[in-house]
C-alpha cells in the first residue's frame, strides 16, 4: 500500500512539473528596452512558428521541460529553457552590428529581371492563421558580375480600395547548397501591414539594405506571419502567381505548417510561379558588353 501511495504521489508530481502552460511572452531589445515586434519563437527542434506582434507580445505554450527559440531578423537568436519564463515572461534580443555600407561612385545601369511580366493564371494568400510563405528564384544574367539589389516587386490582386494586409514579411535569401532559400541577405526586418497598390504592385525599396553581391541567383521570399484567428483580413490583397509551370519551368518554393517549416518544392501542376521582379543595379560586367 505505501509503495503504491508513493507512484501514486510520483506520478501526480510528474504531470503538475510537465503540464502545458500558456503565457503573455514580451520580446524586447536589450539595448534600448523597447519591444522587437514580429519576433519569431518556437519549441526548439520543432519547427511550428509562432509570430509576436506588432508590440513583441506573443501567446505561447509550452512546458516547464522544453526549450524555446527566439529570433528576427537583424538580431542574434536565443535559445533557453522553458522553465525561465516561470518567474519572468520578459526576453531580451541582443542587435547584430551592422556594417557599413559599400560606397560606389559613379552612373551605374538599372535592370529589372523576374518573371513580372507573365500572365496571371490565379492570385491567393496561404492559410493565414499559420506561419507560410513563397520564394521566387531570381537568374542573373550571365554577363553581369556585382550588382546592389535596389527594390524588389510583386504583383498583387485586389479585392477593392483595402489595402491593409496580414503582417507579411518580406526579404531577399542566398540559395543554399541544396538549392532551397537560405541565409537572408537583410540587415533589417521589413513587416508589411499596409500594401501602397501601385499598377497592382507592391514595391519594397530595399536600398538600406546594401545588398551588393556577385551570386548567379537569389530567392525574393513573402511570408505570412502568425496572427490569432480573430484578427484575420480576409479582404487583404493577394499574390499572383503564373499557370503556366511546365512552360517556364518550376521557380517558386513552398513551406508552411504541412511542411515543417522547411521549404518544399512542388511538382508540376501542384503550384504556380510567383509573380516576382527584382530591380538591381549593375556595379560590375563579366566582361565589356553592356
Amino acid at each position: 500500500m505505501r509503495n503504491l501511495l508513493f507512484l501514486l504521489v510520483l506520478t501526480q508530481t510528474t504531470i503538475t512539473s510537465y503540464s502545458q502552460q500558456t503565457i503573455a511572452l514580451k520580446i524586447t531589445d536589450s539595448i534600448s528596452g523597447l519591444p522587437v515586434g514580429y519576433a519569431s519563437i518556437h519549441l526548439k527542434n520543432k519547427k511550428n512558428v509562432v509570430d509576436a506582434d506588432s508590440s513583441g507580445v506573443c501567446n505561447f505554450t509550452f512546458t516547464p521541460d522544453q526549450s524555446i527559440c527566439i529570433s528576427r531578423i537583424g538580431y542574434f537568436e536565443k535559445c533557453i529553457s522553458a522553465s525561465e519564463l516561470l518567474n519572468n515572461y520578459t526576453i531580451t534580443l541582443t542587435p547584430k552590428r551592422i556594417s557599413l555600407p559599400f560606397v560606389f561612385v559613379g552612373n551605374f545601369n538599372s535592370l529589372i529581371i523576374g518573371g513580372g511580366n507573365k500572365k496571371v493564371g490565379f492570385a491567393m494568400t496561404a492559410k493565414m492563421n499559420e506561419r507560410s510563405g513563397f520564394a521566387s528564384l531570381i537568374k542573373v544574367p550571365e554577363n553581369i558580375g556585382l550588382y546592389t539589389i535596389k527594390e524588389i516587386e510583386f504583383l498583387i490582386r485586389s479585392k477593392g480600395k483595402n489595402n491593409t494586409c496580414n503582417p507579411v514579411r518580406v526579404q531577399v535569401c542566398k540559395v543554399s547548397e541544396d538549392g532551397n532559400p537560405g541565409e537572408t541577405l537583410m540587415k533589417h526586418d521589413i513587416v508589411v501591414t499596409s500594401i501602397n497598390i501601385q499598377k497592382n504592385k507592391l514595391n519594397i525599396n530595399l536600398e538600406e539594405e546594401d545588398i551588393t553581391i556577385s551570386d548567379r541567383s537569389f530567392f525574393i521570399v513573402i511570408e505570412w506571419l502568425t496572427i490569432p484567428q480573430g484578427n484575420i483580413n480576409y479582404g487583404q490583397p493577394q499574390i499572383c502567381f503564373t499557370s503556366d509551370v511546365k512552360k517556364d519551368g518550376g521557380t517558386t518554393w513552398f513551406r508552411g505548417a504541412f511542411t515543417g517549416d522547411k521549404w518544399y518544392f512542388p511538382k508540376a501542376g501542384q503550384l504556380g510561379n510567383m509573380i516576382a521582379n527584382a530591380e538591381m543595379l549593375i556595379r560590375q560586367y563579366n566582361d565589356e558588353k553592356k
